[in-house]
C-alpha cells in the first residue's frame, strides 16, 4: 500500500476508532474494511509508536527520473538499445543496478514507446516542391467531385517488419525499406465524399490465381474501362454538381501502369466522353491520399483474423473492405485539407498521415 498522507490519516484513524470502542469488527464496519486490518495497524501502533511501513528488504529504490539518469537513457535509446543494453549502460555509466521490468515501466511511462519501422517513401528536395505547389493549388479546392483511386497489395502471411524497438516520444518513428512476403492480393478500388467502389482484384498476385504477375498498362487501361471508371461514375451521379455537366476528377497515383504512353493516351480520349479530369499528383506523397488511411483500416482488421486461408482470403478482404466504419470512413475524407496545410507548413515535407 503507497504511503502517502491520505493512507497514513486512515490509518491514525483506524487507531483512534480502537481507542474508543475497543473492537476490532466495530472499527472495520464503520470503517469498510476487515477485522485483520483494524488489529495489523493496531499492533504496530503498539509496537513502534508509528502507523508507517516498516523498512523492507531488497535494494532501494532508484530514481530513473533524475534528469542525468534520462539524458543517458534517451542517448542510449537514439542508438537503438534495448532494455538489457540499457541496463548494462546504466550500471557501466551510473553505477545503477535495477531490474529489466524497472527500466521497461520508466520507459512506457515516462520517454518512449515500442514501434517498428515504417516503410516510407525517401522525399528529394524537387519532390518537396512538387508537394508544396500541390497543396497550395488544392487546399482551398471543392474536393466533392473528386474520386481518389489506389491499389494494395494485401498479404494473406503477416511477418512484421521488422523487431520492435524504443523511440523516444519526441521522435520520428523508425523506418525500413520495403520487403517481401508470401501469397498476397492486389486490389483497386476508388473513394469519394459519395461513398466508396467495390474492390476490384486484379494481377500482381501470388499464391492465387491471376493470368498475370504484375499489373501493366495494358491491364490496368482495362480495369478502368470495364470497372473502375463505370464504378465511379455511379457513385459520382449523386453530385448535383456532376448531374449539371461539371466534370469530375480522377487522382491516381504515379505508378508506371498509371503513368505509361497508353494509359495517357486512354485517359486523353476517354476524359471527354465521361466528363472527367486527371489530376496531376505530386511523387511520393500516400501521406496525402486519404484512401491509404482506408487500406491501414483494413490490413490492421485483417491481422487480427486467425481463420485466414488462401481459399478464403480474398472474400475476407472484400468483407473488411465493407465493414469500414461510416464514422471513420468521412473522418478521413474531412482530413483532406488537414493534410495539404500540414504539407504547408512543412514545407512540403512529410506529415503525420
Amino acid at each position: 500500500m503507497r504511503q502517502d498522507s491520505a493512507t497514513i490519516a486512515w490509518r491514525w484513524e483506524l487507531v483512534f476508532e480502537y481507542k474508543r470502542v475497543r473492537n476490532y469488527e466495530a472499527v472495520a464496519r464503520k470503517l469498510s474494511t476487515t477485522p485483520r486490518t483494524v488489529s495489523t495497524w493496531v499492533q504496530r501502533y503498539h509496537e513502534t509508536g508509528d502507523v508507517r511501513d516498516k523498512a523492507r528488504s531488497g535494494r532501494p529504490r532508484i530514481d530513473l527520473s533524475a534528469p542525468d539518469v534520462e539524458s543517458l537513457l534517451k542517448e542510449g535509446i537514439r542508438e537503438g538499445m534495448d532494455c538489457t543494453q540499457l541496463l548494462k549502460m546504466l550500471s557501466k555509466e551510473k553505477g545503477i543496478v535495477v531490474g529489466r521490468e524497472t527500466v521497461r515501466l520508466h520507459l512506457n511511462a515516462h520517454l518512449a514507446r515500442q514501434l517498428r519501422p515504417k516503410k516510407k517513401p525517401r522525399l528529394t528536395e524537387s519532390h518537396k516542391q512538387k508537394r508544396l505547389a500541390f497543396s497550395k493549388a488544392w487546399v482551398d479546392k471543392d474536393w466533392s467531385n473528386l474520386a481518389v483511386s489506389d491499389s494494395k497489395m494485401f498479404y494473406l502471411c503477416q511477418q512484421g517488419i521488422g523487431s520492435k524497438q524504443w523511440v523516444l516520444y519526441e521522435d520520428e518513428p523508425p523506418e525500413l525499406p520495403a520487403y517481401k512476403n508470401c501469397s498476397k492480393v492486389h486490389a483497386y478500388a476508388a473513394v469519394t465524399k459519395w461513398g466508396k467502389t467495390q474492390l476490384f482484384f486484379t494481377a500482381g498476385t501470388t499464391g492465387m490465381k491471376f493470368p498475370s504477375k504484375g499489373v501493366n498498362a495494358k491491364i490496368y487501361v482495362e480495369l478502368l474501362d470495364s470497372k473502375l471508371i463505370p464504378a465511379i461514375k455511379h457513385l459520382m451521379a449523386n453530385n448535383m454538381g456532376v448531374q449539371r455537366g461539371r466534370p469530375w476528377v480522377l487522382q491516381q497515383d504515379n505508378a508506371p501502369a498509371h503513368t505509361a504512353k497508353v494509359t495517357k493516351a486512354w485517359l486523353a480520349e476517354q476524359g471527354p466522353i465521361h466528363k472527367f479530369q486527371v489530376m496531376q499528383w505530386p511523387p511520393n506523397s500516400p501521406d496525402l491520399s486519404w484512401i491509404e488511411n482506408l487500406w491501414g483500416v483494413v490490413s490492421m482488421q485483417l491481422a487480427k483474423r486467425r481463420d485466414l486461408t488462401p481459399r478464403n482470403f480474398m472474400h475476407q478482404v472484400v468483407e473488411e473492405w465493407n465493414k469500414i466504419p461510416s464514422q471513420t470512413y468521412m473522418a478521413m475524407y474531412h482530413s483532406i485539407k488537414k493534410r495539404l496545410q500540414a504539407c504547408i507548413a512543412n514545407k512540403g515535407g512529410r506529415t503525420k498521415y
